[in-house]
């Protein structure tokens, strides 16, 4: 489900009507969107990830762990991957927000993440993809 996003006059970003950060003083820009069973939201703002519940318009925790901007994020079952302008893949419990791993083997910011049968596929600017087990162990 895509969200639109808009901007209130004092910067605030909102999705589907509620406010997911800003202070008027702050805005959220580039910040990637994900729905889980139509009930969960994921925000990335800079290098964290906000857990919102969407129909109670509640914010539930947030993940941090990457040190430069989130570039993509996906979810597959319990789990939430995360890929960052810091070089990473992370991979997280989308119930605790723990960090369960971390992948530190792309020489750039990883672009892109997408899962496709029990698989990651990362990718990065220099149009290498590679392809990850879900345990983030490189596949061949």
């Amino acid at each position: 489900m895509l969200f639109f996003i808009g901007q209130n006059e004092v910067g605030n970003a909102f999705a589907h009507g509620f406010k997911i950060g800003g202070n008027g003083s702050q805005s959220i820009q580039n910040a990637c969107f994900y729905t889980v069973s139509g009930d969960y939201m994921y925000a990335c703002h800079g290098p964290i990830i906000n857990k919102y519940h969407i129909n109670q318009k509640k914010h539930i925790l947030c993940f941090e762990g990457h040190t430069d901007s989130i570039l993509s994020l996906v979810v597959c079952g319990s789990f939430l991957f995360t890929s960052s302008r810091d070089n990473t893949i992370k991979k997280w419990d989308i119930n605790s927000g723990a960090n369960l791993a971390t992948i530190s083997g792309h020489l750039n910011p990883v672009n892109c993440l997408q899962v496709s049968d029990n698989f990651l596929y990362s990718g990065w600017s220099d149009c290498i993809i590679k392809k990850w087990t879900f345990d983030l162990e490189l596949s061949k």
